[in-house]
């Protein structure tokens, strides 16, 4: 077994990670429709079985957590069936799907019998090298569930709105005005507005032109 303080996270970039993204959603159809059922992407697309837990959040503090053989994808029970946590789960599954895809070279040498064991190691690895790991799922997670261009659509959209109830000066309006914009565009994707306005930024698309 790895030593987990010796434990070291790939370098990809961005543009890599993004690169990964698309090249998922050139591949399979379910994941070019908006939004993107990746529930039914990792079942039926990826093959991997979904087992629903009880108390999995409470064990790891995640809705979703993708066995490190990468075989299994279980799900929150609560989250599961909680019509309000259904954007969480989402995107939780989404960054397990970016480990999938990105980390399953590091993470399929490491065989944990359990969830406690995983939660364990992780505990030991460096905060940086963890943080690249996260940070790396997250942004493949994002760039899956809101495709750029569809963005951009909804976007320009939703600055025509914004203008009418009075932002105009987009430069000096700080977060309130993408806050706004935000909060107009998540439900169309089905993630959260911190999603949207992380994704508004990441994609070059603030302010508006």
């Amino acid at each position: 077994m790895l030593d987990p303080k010796r434990f070291k996270a790939p370098y990809i970039q961005r543009d890599a990670i993004w690169a990964n993204a698309e090249a998922v959603r050139r591949k399979y159809p379910r994941a070019q429709r908006i939004p993107v059922d990746v529930v039914a992407l990792a079942e039926f697309d990826l093959k991997l079985p979904i087992e629903v837990e009880i108390g999995l959040r409470d064990q790891c503090s995640v809705e979703a957590f993708l066995l490190r053989d990468f075989t299994k994808l279980r799900l929150d029970r609560d989250a599961f069936m909680d019509e309000r946590r259904q954007a969480r789960l989402r995107f939780s599954v989404a960054h397990e799907l970016g480990h999938f895809f990105l980390h399953s070279g590091i993470f399929k040498g490491l065989a944990f019998a359990s969830v406690d064991e995983w939660v364990n190691f992780i505990k030991l690895v460096p905060d940086k090298e963890y943080g690249w790991i996260e940070f790396q799922a997250y942004e493949f997670a994002g760039r899956l569930l809101v495709p750029p261009t569809e963005l951009s659509k909804q976007l320009k959209g939703a600055v025509k709105k914004a203008e009418a109830a009075g932002f105009t000066d987009w430069d000096k309006s700080g977060e309130a005005a993408i806050a706004y914009i935000a909060a107009g565009i998540c439900e169309a994707f089905e993630v959260s507005d911190a999603v949207i306005s992380k994704r508004i930024r990441s994609e070059g698309l603030w302010p508006p032109r």
